[in-house]
């Protein structure tokens, strides 16, 4: 084979894109996992103290004993004359 050949065999190689858009597909889902992460590096504590903020706060308005807001909401309106 000569050296020609070889260059030919390379140059066709290239021009192939067969593989490509999945590399590319690849690529993009690891650049996202990234800013996921990072995402959630920096906002996790954050949204964990607003989740505690909320609970505290179902808590706090159900420490009666009476029924949740849940039940509240799904019992029917008194009907007004």
């Amino acid at each position: 084979m000569k050296l020609r050949d070889w260059f030919e065999l390379v140059r066709i190689q290239l021009k192939r894109e067969e593989g490509q858009t999945m590399a590319e597909y690849g690529l993009l889902i690891a650049l996202i996992a990234v800013v996921v992460m990072g995402a959630v590096l920096i906002l996790g504590n954050k949204i964990s103290a607003a989740f505690t903020q909320v609970s505290g706060a179902i808590k706090t308005t159900n420490a009666g004993g009476g029924p949740s807001l849940l039940v509240k909401a799904r019992q029917p309106k008194e009907e007004r004359p």
